[in-house]
């Protein structure tokens, strides 16, 4: 982007400007680490996540075919009342996978590319503001 330095006069203008641009520098330096902290915890919860509904659903399907061998009973009820629970694991866990499963992951990756980008304009802008403070009497 091309910035109006020509409407700069003093060198205390250009100094303000400096200042309020490390400011941001600094924010976004904090903002990115934090990010990028983040993006590696959703990093291993998606892969944990993903071999836990893999396992799961494995689960149900073989408790499905248990079942429906079994006689009516006891041990039929009481493998149903486990596959309602498994179903519910199944569920809890899809959940979890939406919060923090490979699409919470690609968003936290787009995030950290945003905040570099801006910390590559801020650093343009430091760079163009020191060049023409430099011009300055």
């Amino acid at each position: 982007m091309q910035y109006s330095t020509n409407r700069l006069t003093i060198k205390a203008d250009c100094d303000a400007l400096l200042s309020i641009a490390n400011k941001q520098k600094a924010e976004l330096d904090f903002k990115k680490l934090s990010l990028e902290r983040n993006q590696q915890g959703y990093l291993e919860r998606s892969v944990q996540l993903s071999s836990d509904l893999q396992v799961t659903q494995s689960e149900i399907t073989a408790m499905e075919t248990v079942i429906s061998g079994l006689p009516a009973g006891e041990t039929k009820e009481d493998m149903l009342s486990r596959k309602k629970k498994m179903e519910y694991r199944l569920f809890l866990l899809e959940e979890q996978n939406e919060k923090y499963g490979v699409i919470a992951l690609l968003e936290k990756e787009m995030e950290v590319s945003l905040v570099e980008k801006q910390l590559t304009e801020v650093t343009l802008f430091n760079q163009t503001i020191e060049a023409h403070k430099a011009t300055l009497p």
